[in-house]
């Protein structure tokens, strides 16, 4: 897939509207009916992000390869080195609103209790002491709580998602349960999506995606944030 593909080529702190990345989606062979899967050569969040976009746009059957293109190489599955061009497709959107979460509703809900806010950042980000991405205040959402994507892993090395009981009891030890809304972000869209993945794969249907995420509420000076575990 090209660099950059999922950003909005007129806001980047958003995802691509569903009409151009139905455009891409088509250009790339797959049709409503397609069976799609994602991987990625790294920690699965990529893979998992086009699974999440796919899904907002209401494509009904696409499924993420459990442990990526690096197990896929530890067990010796075939490949190739040759380009596929597959024939087009007819990829019409039909966005799930309900996916997605935007900034007016996050700033109302954040704390209400029948939420839980997940973020995926790393320990400097939450603490406010590091700001790699250079945003205008540091911090996390207050009220969140941190899930580092490792958490959701057997391994950290190769994303393999650990087995159901596990990874329930791993989001149930930061109050994410079934019972309440969950509303996953982290910095820019991408890490995130392996939270609402992992809720989705237990099959909780009240997983949310804050697709703007810091990138959007870090940077503005309405939006409350907390720094260590405030």
């Amino acid at each position: 897939m090209p660099p950059g593909w999922l950003k909005d080529p007129d806001d980047e702190v958003h995802v691509t509207g569903p009409k151009p990345f139905a455009a891409l989606m088509t250009a790339q062979g797959v049709s409503n009916g397609t069976t799609v899967v994602t991987y990625d050569d790294g920690n699965g969040t990529a893979a998992t992000r086009l699974w999440w976009i796919l899904s907002y746009c209401g494509h009904a059957d696409v499924r993420v390869l459990n442990g990526g293109w690096r197990l896929w190489l530890d067990q010796r599955r075939l490949v190739t080195f040759r380009d596929t061009f597959p024939p087009q497709g007819g990829f019409l959107p039909r966005p799930r609103e309900a996916m997605r979460v935007r900034l007016a509703e996050l700033r109302e809900r954040h704390t209400d209790p029948g939420v839980r806010v997940v973020n995926v950042i790393w320990p400097e980000m939450l603490a406010g002491t590091d700001n790699p991405f250079g945003n205008k205040r540091v911090g996390h959402i207050s009220g969140s709580v941190n899930l580092p994507i490792e958490r959701y892993f057997v391994d950290e090395e190769v994303p393999v998602l650990k087995p159901a009981p596990a990874l329930r009891a791993t989001l149930a030890e930061s109050g994410v349960t079934p019972d309440r809304e969950t509303i996953g972000y982290c910095q820019a869209r991408v890490r995130s999506t392996t939270a609402i993945f992992a809720a989705a794969l237990l099959g909780w249907d009240n997983a949310r995606g804050y697709a703007a995420s810091l990138a959007e509420w870090a940077n503005r000076d309405d939006s409350p944030l907390a720094t260590a575990t405030g």
